[in-house]
């Protein structure tokens, strides 16, 4: 019984310092407006969940490697540090800035209209100790 109540206190006392707190993901909103200027070759990702033709996206990549998402009111840049190519129609995405870490892993689903692909995967956003995973589509330019 004591090996538990010491157990306990030593737990409650970490936590309480901070150690293996995990904090709250930032909520992602819809990019409403966009203050930097968007070209073509961009890609506009949501959630699975969303219809692609609402326009309303979480995660946009310009077609100069810059991605941006919006939390809180608040417009976050990050550059895209690398991609990786898993197969010929599935890829990997790594970018970075501000304190976020963003990795978006897509697979080719076929094609959305005359200028776009259609991609499915998955969107890894890490931001402090908090990691958030989240179930995405897009379209991606066709180059």
């Amino acid at each position: 019984m004591k090996y538990y109540f010491i157990s306990f206190c030593l737990a409650s006392m970490r936590l309480n310092q901070g150690f293996g707190q995990v904090s709250t993901p930032p909520k992602i909103d819809f990019i409403k407006d966009y203050p930097i200027k968007i070209d073509g070759g961009c890609s506009f990702y949501t959630y699975d969940t969303t219809a692609l033709d609402r326009n309303s996206y979480i995660f946009i990549v310009g077609a100069r490697n810059v991605g941006f998402i919006s939390t809180a009111g608040k417009f976050i840049l990050l550059k895209k540090v690398r991609r990786t190519v898993v197969r010929a129609n599935q890829f990997k995405d790594y970018f970075a800035g501000q304190g976020y870490n963003i990795t978006i892993n897509m697979t080719e689903a076929g094609t959305f209209d005359n200028s776009n692909f259609l991609y499915t995967g998955a969107m890894i956003l890490k931001y402090k100790n908090a990691i958030e995973n989240f179930k995405i589509h897009g379209k991606v330019a066709m180059r």
